[in-house]
């Protein structure tokens, strides 16, 4: 701004020297003054729009970052639902787990009039599984007792469960 201002007062004082007549060195020194004024209003303005973008910018990358650490949590809360409510080994509801669903599904059969049925399952020879072969096998055992695979396999037999277990929402029938 102080070198607008002096940039004028040595023009104003250039045009009133230079000019001999005076109603045309005022109208010129009019002239010149509203050309400043639209210069440093241009000016400010483009400084204003300039940093207002750069602000927008700042708060897109801000929400954008926050949004990004909402995705973090909400992904790690649900990974840590899963850990605490899953066994790591099969991947079945643990016991907690499995007796809230239990209550849940108890609650919706009998508001629903509907029957429940409670799938058990026994590893046969488990124990013996266990001491003879080791507990990585057991584990093995265990595992591929779980598996989606094996739960189709064992649909005619008498099941039980030492482990884990599974609520079923509705009454099958097996053939």
């Amino acid at each position: 701004m102080a070198a607008i201002a002096s940039l004028k007062a040595i023009l104003t004082s250039t045009i009133r020297n230079k000019l001999p007549d005076a109603t045309l060195a005022a109208d010129t020194c009019n002239a010149l003054d509203k050309l400043l004024y639209f210069d440093t209003e241009l000016v400010f303005d483009t400084y204003i729009r300039s940093m207002l973008s750069e602000i927008e910018a700042a708060k897109d990358k801000a929400v954008k970052y926050a949004q990004n650490l909402e995705d973090k949590v909400l992904e790690r809360t649900k990974a840590l639902s899963e850990l605490s409510r899953n066994d790591s080994l099969t991947g079945l509801l643990n016991k907690r787990a499995f007796v809230d669903e239990f209550r849940l599904s108890l609650a919706r059969a009998k508001r629903e009039h509907e029957p429940l049925t409670l799938l058990y399952i026994d590893v046969d020879n488990f124990k013996q599984i266990n001491d003879t072969d080791g507990h990585s096998r057991g584990d093995m055992a265990l595992k591929n007792s779980g598996s989606d695979p094996c739960r189709h396999r064992m649909r005619n037999r008498r099941l039980r469960q030492i482990w884990w277990r599974q609520v079923l929402h509705h009454a099958f029938e097996y053939r």
